[in-house]
Parts: structure tokens; C-alpha cells; sequence
């Protein structure tokens, strides 16, 4: 025991010494930082942060500027706001009907029989892991060091045995595919990788051999990883931002109503989307007020780079406040949940350039446009067949519950189905 607190004591001493090392060694050269809020030795400004980062954040940057930056752990964060941004650039139940639908883009064709167990296991491993994420995830992000420590209380043993367990799921998944010769090619995702690689002789190439068989089992992942928890917040966003505003709920089920009466199986297709302006009015601004990846995906500096008046140094984090972009005054009165917003006088959803929910620039969100595709659905699908009526204090939800995501505290909702639905 007593080895052990030793232990810790020297590695505790350890860091403090290499933080003062990176504060005070290697400012020279690097030209001007961005300004920023003092921090403590080691964790940096980790406990200044709170539950809310996004709200910390906003306030730093009246404080700061648009360009500041942060150190959280031994990592050094540089956040953009609105304007520089611009310039330089879970719930289990509703949960499973996403991967259901993420399933089938990747086999192409709907869950089977025989994939159910799978299917169920899959999503009961990723709201495990989200959860997991969600609680110690921060602890191992600003101290990696802790899994040579504390494997388990650190949550790395855990993190460990659920990528295992994924990658177990994916790997059946690409084995039954790559068995089963009598299923067409070319219908989904995984044959058509498979076929990549089996075409691919370039050693170098990420499709070659077993790399490719690899890389495939890691865009799985990626497709469900980012995908379910996602869509998942924006879903519970639209039942509680509707369910408490029944007009808006009402001109977008008058709209929807007037293209399914038009049908002769009164179905909304994809192909209404161009042709339904106020439901994708409401679709940007539920994706506005409810900002699912409130910090968006960081991103790492991989040389020094200059942005402004300010040195962003090789290997800083960075990532864009999308929160504060979608709050700032621009909007003028960012706090009411308003689609007219994007509704033109013409009768046309409009653009506006500090909507951006998918991040902007070269590496913007892969899945926009499945992502685009599956909220449309969804939300014409539940609102052409149901009233829904959702109860809580609206300023109260709507502050959220920061995870991997930002998603509206609890509430109730009642669905009741429309007549002649």
C-alpha cells in the first residue's frame, strides 16, 4: 500500500513538473497565442468547465474573443465562434429503429431472422457505450495516462471490452457476406467494399488483404458509432420542440397532408422533400435550437498554423462552438423556437449561412446526406399519423443533458393517433 501511494505521489510530481515544462518551455518561437481563462496546474481549466461546456464556452468567448483557447488535461483546446468559424473554414427505444435503418443501408435489406439477436445485441452494446462515454469518457480524455494506472476505474477495461464486442458483431456481419455467394452483388455497402478489396492488388491501398477486411470492420463502427446517438437526440429534440408547439405541429401536418392526399397510398416519399419548404424549415430549426453536438467533432492542428492575428500550435485541439453559432444575436431572438425563421416570403425554405449542424469545410459530417434523408421520414412519417403532445417546463428541457450529445432533459409525451391515419 505504502508502494503505491508512492507511486502516485512521484507520478503526481511528475506532471506537475512537465506542465510546467509545456507552460513555460516552449512559448518561444510560437508567435501569439490566443488569450484564454487561467487554469490550475495539471487539469487546466477542466474544472472550470461544469456540466453545461457549451454555455462555459459561449461565456469565454464574450470574454476572449472568437479565438481563444482552453487546456483541459494535458491537452490544448482552440475554440472558433461564429465569425472566424465561418471565414476559416439516448434512448434505447428510438435508438433501435435508427440502427434498424443503419442496418439496412449496410446489407441491404431489412433485419432477418437470423440477424436478430444480433440486432439487439448491437444496440444494447451502443447504448453501453455511449453511457460509458458519457461518464468516464472526460476522465480518460484529459488524463490517458489513468489507464496504466486504474484500467478499470478509468473506464479503459470497459472502453476495451465494448470495442471488442463490436468489432465481434461486425465480423460475423462481414463473414456472412462474404459466405453467402447466392445474395446479389452490388446492393449494399459491405459487398460492394468486399468487392473493392477482392479487385484491389496495391499493397498500399486501404482496401488491400486483411487491411481492408480492417478498415471495413472501422467504417462499421464509424456508420453506428456516429450515427445512432446522433439522430437519436435530434428525434427527442422534434417530439418535445413540436409536442410543445402545436401550431407549428399543425401548419407542418397541414403540409404534410396536402402531398399524402395526393397519393394513392397517401405515402411521403423522399421525393417531397424539395417540394415541402415549411417541414425543412422546421427540420434546420429543431436542428438550430437543439444543437445535438453542441462542440461539434474536434479536430487536431497537425503543423503550426496562423489563423488571424493568432498561432494555433501543431497538435492543439480544435473545434467550433456550433452551440454559440446557432444562440448568437444574429439570429435575433435565438432563444424562441421559431421555423418561420427559414421560411421565405415566397414560400421557400431558405439557407442561412450560421446553420451548420453537419460542421462546414472539407471535413464536414460524411453522413449529411443519410442523415438528411432518415430526419425527413421520421418526421413526416410520426406527425402524418400522430397528435403528440409533449409536457415540461419548456426553458427547463430545453437547457439539456450534455453526453456525447446534447439532448433535452426528460419529459413526458403522449401520441395519439389523427383520424384517418
Amino acid at each position: 500500500m505504502d508502494f503505491i501511494l508512492a507511486a502516485f505521489v512521484i507520478v503526481i510530481l511528475l506532471l506537475f513538473i512537465l506542465n510546467l515544462t509545456s507552460k513555460f518551455g516552449n512559448t518561444r518561437n510560437q508567435g501569439k497565442l490566443p488569450p484564454g481563462p487561467k487554469g490550475y496546474p495539471i487539469i487546466g481549466n477542466a474544472a472550470q468547465i461544469g456540466k453545461l461546456p457549451h454555455h462555459t464556452f459561449a461565456k469565454w468567448a464574450k470574454q476572449y474573443g472568437k479565438i481563444y483557447r482552453v487546456k483541459l488535461g494535458s491537452r490544448k483546446w482552440a475554440t472558433f465562434g461564429f465569425h472566424i468559424f465561418l471565414e476559416s473554414i439516448a434512448n434505447f427505444v428510438i435508438s433501435l429503429p435508427v440502427i434498424g435503418s443503419l442496418w439496412t443501408i449496410v446489407c441491404g435489406e431489412r433485419i432477418q431472422a437470423e440477424d436478430e439477436e444480433n440486432y439487439h445485441n448491437l444496440g444494447k452494446i451502443i447504448d453501453r457505450a455511449f453511457r460509458q462515454m458519457a461518464e468516464k469518457g472526460g476522465i480518460l480524455y484529459l488524463a490517458p495516462w489513468l489507464r496504466h494506472i486504474a484500467p478499470e476505474w478509468s473506464g479503459f477495461n470497459g472502453f476495451r471490452s465494448m470495442m471488442r464486442n463490436l468489432r465481434t458483431v461486425f465480423n460475423n456481419l462481414v463473414t456472412h457476406h462474404q459466405e453467402n455467394d447466392a445474395s446479389p452483388r452490388h446492393r449494399n455497402y459491405i459487398d460492394i467494399f468486399l468487392q473493392e478489396i477482392s479487385k484491389t492488388l496495391n499493397i498500399d491501398s486501404p482496401f488491400f488483404g486483411n487491411n481492408g477486411e480492417k478498415h471495413l470492420i472501422a467504417t462499421l463502427i464509424d456508420f453506428f458509432m456516429a450515427g445512432t446517438d446522433t439522430t437519436t437526440s435530434f428525434f427527442l429534440w422534434t417530439i418535445f420542440l413540436l409536442g410543445k408547439h402545436r401550431k407549428v405541429q399543425a401548419r407542418l401536418q397541414a403540409e404534410i397532408d396536402a402531398f399524402a392526399d395526393q397519393e394513392m397510398d397517401a405515402r411521403i416519399t423522399l421525393e417531397h422533400a424539395k417540394k415541402m419548404p415549411y417541414t425543412e424549415a422546421v427540420i434546420s430549426e429543431v436542428q438550430r435550437f437543439g444543437s445535438v453536438l453542441p462542440l461539434g467533432v474536434p479536430h487536431r492542428a497537425r503543423v503550426n498554423s496562423t489563423i488571424g492575428e493568432y498561432m494555433i500550435p501543431k497538435g492543439s485541439i480544435i473545434f467550433a462552438n456550433l452551440h454559440y453559432i446557432h444562440h448568437e444575436e444574429i439570429w435575433g431572438d435565438p432563444g424562441n423556437f421559431r421555423p418561420e425563421r427559414f421560411f421565405s416570403d415566397d414560400h421557400t425554405c431558405k439557407a442561412h449561412p450560421a446553420l451548420v449542424p453537419y460542421s462546414s469545410g472539407r471535413r464536414q459530417c460524411l453522413g449529411e446526406g443519410l442523415a438528411k434523408a432518415s430526419i425527413f421520414l421520421f418526421i413526416t412519417t410520426i406527425f402524418q399519423n400522430f397528435d403528440v403532445h409533449a409536457e415540461g417546463d419548456l426553458e427547463d428541457v430545453s437547457e439539456g443533458i450534455v453526453g456525447v450529445t446534447l439532448q433535452p432533459k426528460a419529459f413526458l409525451s403522449t401520441f395519439t393517433r389523427r383520424r384517418g391515419s
